[in-house]
C-alpha cells in the first residue's frame, strides 16, 4: 500500500480512519438493575443531639444492586460476540437517568434489549439469531 505522507494525504487518511471507526457496527445492550436486601445493619440515632443516653437502635436493610439473569445472559452473550466479531459494545443502564434517556430516544420499553443497526432483540436471544444479523 503506497500512503501519501503529504499534509493533505495524512489528513484524509486519518479522516478515513476516523470515519471507518464511527461507522463500525455496534451491539448496544439495554439492560435494569434492582435493588434487592441482602442483610441488616444495626445503627444508632440520637433523639437529641448531643446526648449519648437518648441513642436508638434503628435496623436498616442493606440493599445491593443485581441484574436479572436474562440481563445477565444478553450481556454476556453480546460481550463474546463482540470479542469473536472484533464489534464494540455499548450497555446502557436503564435504571440510571442517562440510560433510560436513551432508551427512550430509541423505544426501548423492556429488558433485555440488543439493538444491532436496524434489528432489534427483546427479552431471550439465541446466538444464532444475533450471528446472523452480523
Amino acid at each position: 500500500m503506497n500512503l501519501d505522507l503529504s499534509s493533505q494525504g495524512l489528513y484524509f487518511y486519518v479522516t478515513k480512519l476516523q470515519f471507518d471507526e464511527t461507522m463500525a457496527k455496534v451491539i448496544e445492550v439495554y439492560v435494569k438493575n434492582t435493588q434487592v436486601p441482602v442483610g441488616a445493619e444495626q445503627v444508632y440515632y440520637c433523639k437529641s443531639p448531643g446526648h449519648e443516653c437518648t441513642k436508638t437502635p434503628i435496623t436498616l436493610a442493606v440493599m445491593e444492586r443485581v441484574f436479572s439473569e436474562a440481563d445477565l445472559n444478553a450481556l454476556r452473550l453480546s460481550v463474546a460476540i463482540a470479542k469473536e466479531k472484533g464489534l464494540k459494545v455499548r450497555v446502557y443502564n436503564i435504571s440510571t437517568f442517562k440510560g433510560k434517556l436513551k432508551a427512550q430516544l430509541k423505544g426501548v420499553h423492556k429488558t433485555p434489549t440488543i439493538i444491532v443497526e436496524n434489528h432489534r432483540f427483546e427479552d431471550t436471544i439465541a446466538k444464532d439469531q444475533l450471528l446472523s444479523v452480523l
